[in-house]
């Protein structure tokens, strides 16, 4: 008996001993051009000599009980002393961790300065955990660069992965040829696509880390090296170069929820049998997603309720062009009966979309008329009604283009409002700089014929998804004083309360008055010696609409 309890006592204290200890791999992604060789001090012994840029040591068994110091020091250094930085860690007990060198020992030509970092990846790996599988951590060690989604086809192997951050988790590869793309967090920019041949490298069975090294500008800092994948083996050694490629034909796709129908206005979308959108809400778009081109894929719109694309009640094919960008809408009416007219629910493609504006310093806006009894559509702008944005846009119907403005605010005419209306595009105050968006003709004209659906207004869709966002409806002011300044003119009183008098040396050949929506309260006033009888008009604010010999003038004023 005492023989087995001193047994037990040995096995208790051996897996005591082993729960305390972790292994580490250290990366030196250390760009600094002339610090370009460490060696590695774990609790004041050398536990590497003269680690080169992109090579990583092998694993390497450390305490957990106590907090262990690691140092660095100048490459074939002899002595603790030498060491210039170090950091004492207390790691958590888990098997395996990852520590990457980031940032520049100097900070002198370095634009930005990232001061010489360990970056720490919690639960580490050695083996792929599927025998013949690849297992890739990936990490962004980029200094000058952005925070990066690594992706491959339609995964993401990384998502909005900062400087000195980590993927969430291993990603389990097959050994072949894989083809890795470097995006920003939306994936609007591409930075790069490098090929990954899983298949040939001698890394099967591994679990590696994929750092993103080096400098976006090397120019910026002192012409180190320039910026690429990198693959440190779990074994150690030289870190292994992905080649560029040529890019994955990968499209990018919005959807815009427009059918007005209450019986589908919110629906699930599937693509290829996998739910993209969940519960998607007229009037709601999601973001640009990632959709694989030149291959037809398929389209699903079910019930919310549904729990797979066997639910759907509509499916189409569309093939996307390799690389391009595309909108799709949802148009149409489900319901058998009450909505006059009633087309079809369906999906309509555009083709030659944008997720962002050509320049920062305006907005490009593309229309879809999908007011179901709309008819043709044409927007116009302000109380002249020019310029015209869009014209004659019939129903289910894209602009063939976007119409670039650099307008602050811009007041909106639809032809199909009866009474004079002006939606407000509020650019600035909405920050629409530099967004593409795309403005929709949304609801019913006549919602006593279509089950007392939801009023025809104008919305706008945003690249980043979400709620459309409701143009307002409020006055336009716009319009400035007497545009020519080469003719003075002037009225009084202002505010005026019977008769209004012109001071203008030109000839009037028309006077109009129009309300602050643009519409026309009298057109072709009598004007008697350069004087307008108001009596009879309403308290408000109006306009007066001058064409004389010397050109157009238009002036505010406020009837008593």
């Amino acid at each position: 008996m005492l023989r087995y309890i001193l047994v037990l006592i040995s096995l208790m204290v051996f897996n005591s001993v082993v729960a305390q200890t972790t292994k580490i791999q250290i990366i030196n992604n250390c760009p600094d051009v002339v610090n370009q060789e460490f060696d590695i001090w774990i609790n004041g012994i050398k536990m590497f000599n003269a680690l080169p840029f992109r090579s990583a040591m092998p694993y390497t068994s450390v305490n957990t009980s106590t907090p262990v110091k690691i140092a660095l020091s100048p490459g074939n250094s002899g002595n603790i002393t030498d060491t210039f930085f170090s950091r004492t860690i207390t790691f958590n007990p888990l098997p395996y961790h990852v520590i990457v060198i980031n940032g520049t020992r100097v900070s002198t030509g370095y634009s930005p300065a990232k001061p010489l970092k360990f970056d720490i990846f919690q639960g580490g790996s050695e083996a792929a955990g599927i025998f013949g599988n690849v297992d890739l951590l990936f990490a962004n060690g980029v200094s000058d660069g952005q925070t990066y989604d690594f992706k491959s086809g339609l995964s993401t192997l990384g998502d909005d992965v900062a400087f000195g951050g980590f993927g969430a988790s291993y990603q389990s590869m097959a050994p072949n040829k894989t083809k890795i793309r470097l995006t920003n967090t939306t994936g609007i920019t591409r930075i790069n696509t490098y090929m990954a041949e899983l298949d040939y490298l001698p890394i099967n069975n591994q679990a590696c880390v994929v750092v993103a090294s080096g400098f976006v500008n090397p120019a910026a800092n002192n012409n180190g090296a320039s910026m690429g994948l990198w693959l440190a083996p779990s074994i150690g050694g030289p870190m292994i170069e992905l080649l560029t490629t040529a890019p994955e034909p990968i499209a990018r796709v919005q959807f815009i929820h427009n059918c007005a129908d209450t019986t589908a206005d919110t629906v699930d979308v599937y693509m290829n049998n996998t739910k993209i959108a969940d519960d998607f809400k007229f009037r709601h778009a999601t973001t640009f997603i990632d959709v694989i081109g030149k291959v037809p894929t398929a389209f699903s719109v079910a019930p919310r309720t549904s729990t797979s694309a066997s639910s759907a009640f509509y499916t189409t094919n569309f093939t996307f062009d390799s690389l391009g960008t595309h909108i799709i809408t949802a148009n149409g009416i489900q319901s058998a009966a009450g909505y006059t007219p009633k087309p079809a629910f369906k999906l309509t493609k555009f083709d030659n979309g944008k997720e962002q504006a050509a320049n920062t310093t305006s907005t490009d806006v593309l229309f879809m008329q999908g007011s179901t009894d709309a008819g043709t559509v044409t927007i116009t702008e302000g109380i002249t009604k020019n310029p015209t944005w869009f014209s004659n846009i019939n129903y289910d119907n894209y602009s063939s283009t976007y119409y670039n403005t650099v307008a602050n605010n811009a007041a909106l005419n639809a032809s199909y409002i009866i009474a004079p209306v002006y939606f407000s595009l509020d650019i600035g105050t909405d920050n629409l700089k530099g967004e593409a968006i795309t403005l929709v003709s949304s609801g019913f004209v006549d919602s006593t014929k279509n089950s007392k659906g939801a009023q025809a207004w104008l919305y706008y869709a945003k690249s980043s998804g979400g709620p459309m966002k409701r143009l307002d409806k409020k006055p336009y002011t716009g319009i400035p004083n007497s545009p020519n300044t080469q003719t003075a003119i002037s009225i009084f009183p202002n505010p005026v309360t019977n008769t209004l008098y012109i001071d203008i040396k030109a000839k009037i050949t028309k006077a109009t008055i129009t309300n602050v929506y643009g519409a026309t309260i009298i057109d072709n006033i009598v004007v008697k010696n350069n004087t307008i009888n108001i009596n009879n008009l309403a308290s408000g604010t109006y306009y007066l609409q001058l064409h004389t010999d010397k050109g157009s003038f238009t002036k505010s004023f406020i009837k008593q």
